[in-house]
């Protein structure tokens, strides 16, 4: 286990100090490295705490998932497959699961979710540098004018995520204060984090004002517009931040709620869309202040895992074009996020004796999660992977921290096989649609029609992952941009199943041009062009 998890530190540190170049302006090398030695000490015991907890968070997303059998009940009670409505409680709901809208089924949808909108003086200020132009794009010129409903299905503004910088962390306890104490007595870090968060969506929402008014003029002044929260903007819940909108913009701001439900004329639950930290042991409600946020807060994805992105001048053109042209699939299969453990491999470790590190296990077992080894160009050789992609820093890993098979067999359980209401979760960042076939554990071959996850907007350069739901068929979709032509490019993606293995493959593409259409205003032409002008 030591062996193990001094190279696991040293592999996260190296990555962490690659990522924190740029310097910020008036910041020395000396000075990242010991904010982040803070983080990262922090990060130590966020994730000690974690592995304490595991039994405990792990049995509160079993009873999240039974919980849904009473969330759809509740929706059936109470909502009406007709007309907008506002949010409704669900009674003796749980946390992150006490509230919903309902809508018509009927009609057309387009489900976005972890967008990581966030300041733009962030280290990690993906989505701005990467597809924001592209988003209000297809937002303005392709779903508002075609009458979409959209659904932003939470993580749309980051409000965890902060960078070691040195004014926002002169006051965090050292190391030696909180080593010895349960994460619980952290007040003064929950308590600046608190603040923090107020702090960075008041500059979000001062600096994106083109996103803002651009999903209002196209969704909200028609009443096409829904949100949910997720475990990175749990805030947009309360009138305090929804006002922080109207007070800089001049607008309302929707309340965002726990479930989005889509009903059928004759009042059934055909859809019930939330977040998904709901089902994620690192974010249950309870624990998350002292785990999943601290982590994400911490620079825990340097040892975690961050969630995956790409950057086009990092991977180089010829791999991501593998991406973008539909020659390189993406896995379809429902993870399991528990690997072996460390204890069964730690003598192997320490000796390396019997320990073939070209092994997927072997690294999972190192960094105890579930690799998505697709994201790598060497995926297929791990040890290469690790030594000329990850240590080099050129890509990072991703860890897969929620349970897709547990949450398919919880699902069967609540409401029979493939009936029920179909989930629809974001937070994974990563495609799911199994239209056809495909294998998990304990259960056989056959259809797995009831669970949807819209991926991310924000995590992936020139990438765009969404659902479409159109009178009730849903549809994997992304969009990305033509570097030669600057046109849009809308991509279908169909399931494929061979030998079991279920992949994404690219399908039918149309392209949409650079037109002003309806809504389509001098703020987002703006963002366009400046996307345009990177490219």
């Amino acid at each position: 286990m030591a062996y193990g998890y001094d190279l696991a530190v040293g592999r996260a540190r190296k990555l962490a100090e690659k990522f924190g170049k740029p310097l910020r302006q008036g910041e020395t090398s000396a000075q990242f490295k010991t904010h982040f030695e803070k983080m990262f000490r922090l990060t130590v015991v966020a994730a000690k705490y974690k592995k304490e907890k595991e039994a405990e968070t792990h049995a509160a997303v079993d009873a999240n998932i039974a919980r849904l059998t009473s969330v759809r009940d509740a929706i059936l009670a109470n909502g009406s497959p007709t007309g907008v409505q506002t949010r409704r409680n669900i009674p003796g709901g749980a946390a992150h699961m006490a509230h919903f809208r309902a809508a018509p089924n009927s009609g057309k949808y387009v489900i976005f979710s972890d967008i990581h909108l966030t300041n733009r003086d962030n280290r990690q200020w993906l989505f701005e540098r990467d597809n924001k132009g592209l988003y209000l794009q297809a937002l303005a010129e392709y779903y508002g004018p075609r009458g979409y409903t959209l659904i932003e299905n939470g993580d749309v503004e980051e409000l965890l995520i902060f960078d070691p910088a040195a004014p926002e962390h002169q006051n965090m306890p050292t190391f030696e204060d909180i080593v010895w104490d349960e994460p619980d007595t952290w007040q003064g870090i929950i308590a600046d984090r608190t603040l923090r968060k107020r702090a960075q969506f008041e500059t979000i929402v001062r600096e994106h004002g083109d996103y803002y008014q651009c999903v209002y003029d196209n969704f909200i002044a028609r009443g096409a517009y829904y949100r949910t929260i997720g475990n990175h903007d749990t805030d947009l819940s309360s009138r305090e931040f929804r006002d922080i909108v109207r007070n800089r913009h001049g607008f309302d701001w929707p309340t965002a709620s726990d479930f989005v439900a889509l009903m059928g004329p004759e009042g059934t639950v055909d859809y019930l869309i939330c977040h998904g930290h709901q089902f994620d042991a690192s974010c249950i409600a309870e624990h998350a202040p002292f785990t999943g946020e601290s982590l994400s807060q911490s620079g825990g994805w340097a040892y975690e895992g961050p969630d995956r992105y790409w950057n086009h001048g990092d991977d180089g053109p010829l791999f991501l074009d593998k991406w973008l042209d539909g020659s390189k699939t993406f896995s379809n299969s429902l993870v399991h996020a528990v690997p072996a453990g460390n204890d069964q491999t730690g003598n192997a470790i320490l000796s390396w004796l019997g320990f073939d590190l070209n092994r997927e296990a072997a690294w999972e077992a190192i960094f105890t999660g579930n690799i998505a080894w697709e994201y790598f160009e060497h995926g297929d050789a791990p040890q290469r992977a690790m030594d000329e992609e990850v240590e080099k820093g050129v890509r990072w890993f991703k860890m897969r921290h929620m349970d897709e098979q547990k949450i398919v067999r919880g699902l069967d359980q609540q409401f029979g096989r493939n009936s029920g209401p179909t989930l629809v979760l974001g937070h994974s960042h990563e495609p799911r649609i199994r239209s056809d076939r495909g294998t998990i554990a304990e259960r056989p071959l056959g259809p797995v029609a009831n669970y949807l996850n819209s991926a991310a907007a924000g995590r992936f350069e020139n990438l765009i992952w969404g659902i479409e739901i159109d009178n009730g068929a849903p549809r994997i979709i992304s969009w990305s941009r033509d570097r030669e032509t600057e046109e849009m490019v809308r991509t279908v993606w169909n399931d494929r199943v061979s030998n079991s293995i279920s992949t994404l493959r690219a399908g039918r593409r149309t392209r949409h041009g650079l037109k002003n259409a309806p809504g389509f205003g001098p703020a987002v032409q703006e963002a366009i062009n400046l996307a345009l002008a990177d490219h």
